[in-house]
């Protein structure tokens, strides 16, 4: 399988619209920092080498203070913004072009914060994680992620696609949202490669708790970064039509919205389709991690301005976790 290395600088300028010129699709390693074994990272020679984490519950693309400060890039304007261990205030930043792959990126606009003392990522010792790659960006790909192989891959989303019939229908907008069954009951979640647990209303559905946690700390955004709350477990059998069920344990939401996370998402071929509002979701064997190490290759693509690429251009997303 041919996998591009992954995110590099290309200083070009642009207005304040986000736009994407499509190359040919590409292919990610996911890769691990010695602090996080489940989630999703990508490396990044932006500001140096890096990591920037995939997270389709968020719906803004965000920027570690460092590689703003790196960069020198200009903040403008204040956010307040809610997470789920409090509130926060950010200001945002216009990244200089990306080059994703095959695909390049220009005036995307990032909420700007320190993530070490603000969210549930933290920097390993060995790289920086220097931001947060959300669906206003994601959401303008067809992606997909192979279980076994630990790959992400990013393609037009007009690309053609071989999809089976039946499949699920997913809200691709500011978040990621579809619908599983608990128990033969509809349960809407959002889709959150930043959760590393799924969490739905249980008590609402009537389940029964398999135990409890007392006092657990909980990380994520906003606040200090953590919180102190009991947890409710159950263990229950997740059914996401057409093809894929799996029996985990699932966590009580604190609030809304119930989120599907990387307990289900890391055992899951999965494709997302933007231009179709449909998702394919199979089970699958996890495969081996891949852990970060200095030898990965920096990004060294050269700019897509062939004839060929197709530009898109639309207005960036913001909003609030």
């Amino acid at each position: 399988m041919n996998l591009s290395p992954l995110v590099v600088l290309l200083m070009v300028s642009g207005c304040a619209h986000l736009k994407v010129s499509y190359g040919e699709s590409s292919t990610f390693q996911v890769v691990q920092p010695s602090t996080d074994t489940e989630r999703w990272y990508l490396t990044s020679s932006l500001g140096g080498d890096g990591l920037w984490f995939v997270d389709t519950g968020y719906p803004i693309t965000t920027c570690d203070q460092h590689l703003v400060d790196s960069l020198q890039l200009k903040t403008r304007g204040k956010q307040r913004y809610r997470g789920s261990t409090g509130t926060g205030v950010a200001t945002y930043a216009t990244l200089p072009g990306l080059q994703i792959g095959s695909h390049e990126v220009s005036d995307l606009k990032c909420m700007v914060r320190d993530l070490d003392a603000s969210s549930s990522i933290s920097s390993p010792p060995e790289v920086p994680v220097v931001g947060v790659l959300g669906m206003d960006l994601l959401r303008r790909f067809r992606f997909s992620f192979d279980a076994q192989e630990r790959v992400l891959t990013l393609e037009e989303p007009s690309a053609p696609i071989d999809l089976p019939t039946t499949t699920n229908r997913a809200a691709l907008k500011k978040r990621l949202q579809m619908k599983i069954s608990i128990q033969d009951k509809p349960v809407r979640v959002l889709v959150d490669t930043g959760s590393t647990d799924t969490q739905i209303p249980g008590k609402r559905l009537g389940l029964q708790p398999s135990k409890i946690h007392v006092d657990a700390t909980l990380r994520g955004s906003g606040g200090l970064g953590w919180r102190v709350a009991d947890l409710t477990h159950y263990q229950e059998t997740v059914r996401i039509d057409p093809y894929a069920y799996w029996t985990v344990e699932l966590t009580e939401s604190l609030s809304p919205p119930a989120l599907l996370g990387l307990d289900i998402l890391n055992y899951a071929n999965q494709t997302w389709d933007p231009s179709s509002a449909r998702s394919l979701i199979v089970w699958a064997e996890r495969g081996r991690s891949h852990p970060w190490n200095p030898t990965l290759p920096a990004a060294v693509q050269a700019s897509s301005s062939s004839p060929s690429s197709r530009t898109i251009e639309a207005s960036s997303a913001g909003g609030n976790e």
